[in-house]
């Protein structure tokens, strides 16, 4: 039975393994890349498996998920161990910029005053806002000097609210259904200029949707090249930091994850902590420093509101 037991744990931690590593083994597709986003999740499976291998003195297995649990380590870890930036060079007080996807048909609008009204953010940013979504952006707007608001009826509309003036912002639209990205510039201090792309592709829940997404995200980027750094980019962008697409798109265009050092702050599904990926992502280049980066209370909405501390040094 120990020999049967063995066999068959070892045969279930490759395979396992092999699943994870999915898109690696046969490359970028729709199935792969949703593979890809349960990395995390993979990776403490293979904890799990790499104890019980132990309690139960399986060694060929403890072996098996030893080396997968340390393989996903190196993908895993730099998110809670590594701090990419200095902050003891920072200068002066960092702003905060919310961004919640509100959901238009389940999100709170009280509880989005509320929130906004606890955490008071120079920047907010909200995705999915629909004309149920009016009457609340119309309170909150009324502390925020700049204001972009685009409603819409199905799930791509949005608002932007900003205590920081910006001295241009534009609309672009992708895709056949026109989905709107907002590209600004932000002046503070009078003489310090970012840049900031805010954008929402569609969710890959289908082949369609899914090539929709990829050439929204390759637009995005063309862009993003076409700004002067210091800039970021905020967006639920229906992808996680684990695919191959993603790591691309940050190398591509030498901008960081604003989670590194901070922790993986999943954001969807709210409700649902064990299995929750982070698809609400922050992106900055040099000239920007990340000083805390956090997910908020729920409001109803089936993503979390993430908080990003950062400033523009000198």
């Amino acid at each position: 039975m120990a020999t049967f037991n063995n066999i068959f744990l070892s045969i279930v931690i490759v395979a396992l393994f092999a699943i994870s590593q999915w898109e690696s083994i046969s490359g970028s597709t729709l199935l792969s890349e949703s593979l890809s986003h349960m990395s995390f999740h993979f990776f403490l499976l293979f904890i799990f498996f790499t104890l019980l291998s132990v309690i139960r003195k399986y060694w060929v297995p403890f072996a098996l998920s030893s080396m997968a649990t340390i393989f996903l380590a190196f993908q895993i870890l730099p998110y809670y161990l590594t701090s990419i930036d200095d902050l003891s060079i920072k200068v002066g007080p960092p702003l905060q910029l919310l961004m919640l996807n509100v959901n238009r048909q389940t999100g709170s609008p009280d509880k989005l005053v509320q929130l906004v009204g606890k955490h008071d953010p120079e920047i907010i940013f909200l995705m999915e806002v629909s004309p149920r979504w009016q009457e609340s952006i119309e309170k909150i707007g009324k502390s925020y000097t700049h204001q972009k608001v685009i409603l819409r009826q199905d799930n791509f509309g949005m608002a932007l609210l900003s205590k920081i003036p910006w001295e241009a912002i534009m609309s672009l639209s992708y895709g056949p259904k026109k989905i709107p990205s907002l590209v600004t510039e932000f002046v503070i201090e009078e003489t310090k200029v970012f840049n900031i792309v805010f954008t929402h592709p569609p969710p890959p829940i289908n082949q369609e949707f899914y090539e929709q997404r990829n050439d929204q995200l390759l637009q995005v980027a063309q862009a993003l090249k076409e700004l002067s750094e210091p800039k970021m980019l905020f967006g639920d962008l229906n992808i996680t930091a684990w695919t191959r697409r993603f790591e691309k798109f940050k190398i591509g265009l030498k901008l960081k994850d604003c989670r590194k050092g901070f922790g993986l702050r999943p954001t969807w599904p709210a409700q649902t902590y064990p299995v929750q990926i982070a698809i609400d992502q922050c992106l900055y280049s040099r000239g920007v420093q990340i000083v805390d980066i956090k997910t908020l209370e729920d409001i109803g909405s089936d993503h979390l509101p993430v908080l990003t501390q950062f400033v523009i040094p000198d």
